[in-house]
């Protein structure tokens, strides 16, 4: 908090000099006394805190480059620009223009230059905002750039306590062997300077920030990966969307509830998605508040190298224990919006990408081995309980507009029209040596043998698969055309579905 008001009151002493020297260059002595200008000044002054509050100029997280912290001053007092010269055209305010430019001008000038200063020059380790973890508060510190590593065990564990409910701090110390205390590095930051900063390698990382306000979540997540080594643990914790969900309908009273629900899910949830949208969303919040679906948090740990041995709820956050077992997965191109490219085995076992209608939250594909070792596979060969796949999506699959953007592939000729449904290399490696070999002698298809056999199991669904691809060895086009109308008429007049 201190450093904040640092940086407000600093911005206030710029805003002032600026304005004495733009109106010592445009005006004289007397004209400056006059109530118009005083007017003026006091406009632009609630003006630009007001909109530089708004546009998260103040925010502290990212004060640790000159890259970051450049874009953050610029950002905001574009906007700040922009958001001025548009009142006074659509508003007609008499203001001077020469004045409104100069002062942004010059204050951006000293912004930019001692901010910058400031970051070559002054060290901060992790801020921990006045937010809760559980039931307790936890403090803000701004100490030296080494984060404390407290020594003995017990005095750790007692400043831990000291910020954390009785359960989450429970839970660190239950996957946390005390013998590991002295290697834990414990810190409460949303950005990951405060990680990559540190000196020496950890046995285990705690960050008692959700991350939910994380801009960048998986450049946090390499980050930690590359401090831990192998076998190394990080607790963390996230505010699901369903967790948020009943958070905010626990707030209102009803009916308000609803309502407040709806305005947060359109902002929070679709506009975030939305390819018109996405980059005007990202560029006011930077990721702060984010809302993220327990699919996508544990989808993205995985993509980044870690596996999940332990999770629980406490109060309105999920807490997870992920142990590292390998490098990162540099996804370059994750995909957010409604639709989706899925790398799916093709003939000769080339990976190809399958084009399909989004049913699963974001990195969810990642969660294939997490899905199958807790809940196995359901009739038909789906997982069971998929917690990965959303209420919309769970409608589409019923009706197949899922699989419609499918299409595309059977003209690329990726696939054709009727054979072995394309699969992921996680689905592939559960098939017998037999069925692999003679699933890549073939392309996939859209109507699979699936709807004319529907098998339950698993081994069923290897010998429907069989069967097919044996009759298709032998007469292909008569196999295909059988297939096609019986495929048909099971799905339309026996209204076959997959589960």
């Amino acid at each position: 908090m201190r450093l904040k008001i640092f940086i407000f009151l600093s911005d206030l002493i710029f805003l002032l000099v600026s304005f004495t020297i733009v109106f010592l260059l445009l005006f004289t002595v007397e004209e400056i006394l006059e109530r118009e200008h005083i007017v003026q000044l006091s406009g632009f002054v609630v003006i630009w805190f007001l909109f530089s509050y708004l546009f998260n100029k103040y925010e502290t997280d990212n004060v640790f480059s000159i890259k970051e912290n450049s874009a953050r001053i610029l950002k905001a007092n574009i906007m700040i620009l922009l958001t001025i010269t548009s009142a006074l055209y659509f508003f007609e305010f008499s203001i001077s223009r020469p004045l409104i430019l100069g002062v942004t001008g010059i204050l951006t000038v000293l912004e930019l230059i001692t901010s910058n200063v400031f970051v070559l020059t002054i060290k901060i380790t992790p801020c921990i905002d006045q937010e809760t973890i559980g039931k307790e508060s936890i403090r803000e510190t701004v100490a030296s750039e080494e984060v404390q590593h407290y020594k003995p065990a017990k005095e750790l564990e007692d400043k831990i306590s000291s910020f954390t409910s009785p359960e989450s701090r429970d839970f660190i110390f239950s996957n946390i062997a005390k013998a590991d205390l002295d290697e834990t590095l414990f810190v409460a930051t949303h950005t990951r300077f405060n990680i990559e900063h540190q000196s020496d390698e950890f046995q285990n990382v705690v960050n008692l920030k959700r991350i939910n306000h994380v801009q960048r979540i998986n450049k946090l997540f390499e980050t930690i990966n590359v401090k831990l080594p192998e076998n190394g643990l990080y607790i963390g914790s996230v505010e699901t969307y369903q967790l948020r969900k009943e958070r905010i309908l626990k707030k209102y009273p009803w009916g308000i509830n609803k309502i407040a629900y709806t305005i947060d899910f359109i902002i929070r949830r679709i506009l975030p998605k939305l390819f018109f949208s996405k980059s005007l969303y990202f560029f006011f919040t930077r990721g702060r508040n984010r809302v993220i679906s327990k699919a996508e948090t544990f989808g993205r740990l995985y993509s980044c190298g870690f596996e999940i041995i332990n999770e629980e709820q406490i109060g309105n956050y999920l807490y997870f224990a992920a142990r590292k077992v390998k490098e990162p997965f540099y996804d370059m191109n994750p995909t957010y919006g409604p639709f989706i490219k899925l790398r799916r085995v093709g003939k000769n076992g080339e990976l190809f990408n399958v084009f399909k209608l989004r049913t699963m939250h974001p990195y969810a594909e990642y969660l294939q081995d997490y899905i199958y070792q807790k809940n196995s596979l359901d009739q038909g060969g789906k997982f069971k309980d998929d917690f990965r796949v959303t209420s919309l999506g769970k409608i589409f699959r019923k009706i197949w507009l899922d699989e419609l953007p499918m299409i595309f592939n059977l003209l690329k000729g990726d696939m054709k029209l009727v054979g072995v449904r394309p699969i992921s290399m996680h689905y592939f490696n559960l098939y017998t040596e037999e069925l692999k070999e003679k699933r890549t002698d073939t392309k996939p298809g859209l109507l699979p043998p699936f709807y004319l056999d529907l098998p339950k199991t698993l081994p069923e669904i290897i010998a429907s698969e069989l069967r097919y691809l044996d009759s298709y060895a032998k007469s292909p086009l008569k196999t295909d055309f059988v297939y096609f109308w019986k495929i048909v008429h099971n799905i339309f007049i026996k209204k076959a579905r997959s589960q």
